[in-house]
């Protein structure tokens, strides 16, 4: 999943430097830096996203 937001994050381009473990963490940091900055970034945006599916999930399958 972290992998998928990198790329979408860098660009295809890019995504070769998914390899490059230097380049994920300045990569992350920005990231922690931009939400100190904004208060918002595309990894915290993402989890939120993912603890929302994971919500309805589980009230689908108590609801069935």
């Amino acid at each position: 999943m972290l992998r998928r937001w990198f790329i979408e994050s860098q660009g295809t381009v890019k995504g070769y430097l998914w390899e490059n473990n230097e380049a994920v963490v300045q990569w992350l940091l920005d990231q922690e830096k931009e939400e100190q900055e904004t208060g918002r970034s595309i990894n915290l945006d993402n989890m939120k996203c993912v603890k929302r599916d994971r919500a309805i999930q589980q009230i689908r399958r108590y609801v069935h």
